[in-house]
């Protein structure tokens, strides 16, 4: 089952606007769905719904490790044929 290409990223993050703007200035990301302690971001020239999900833990989220209370990566999506 070969992987065509990812499909989409999300992260745990601390503040999901300053996180969300942090994509959007710099790699120019648009805002496209979210809602309370929640973005979805699309990249330029994207088909997909989205291309990077954000979901805020608050400040008290530790530093980078597993599980659903630290900062750090939630899931990625691959495509396979």
């Amino acid at each position: 089952m070969p992987v065509t290409r990812l499909n989409h990223a999300v992260l745990y993050v601390r503040d999901v606007d300053a996180s969300a703007a942090f994509y959007e200035r710099t790699l120019g990301f648009r805002h496209v769905m979210g809602g309370p302690g929640a973005a979805f971001l699309q990249a330029g020239g994207s088909n997909n719904d989205h291309d990077l999900g954000l979901f805020q833990l608050g400040p008290q989220a530790g530093p980078s490790g597993a599980g659903v209370t630290t900062v750090g990566l939630y899931h990625l999506a691959w495509e396979v044929d």
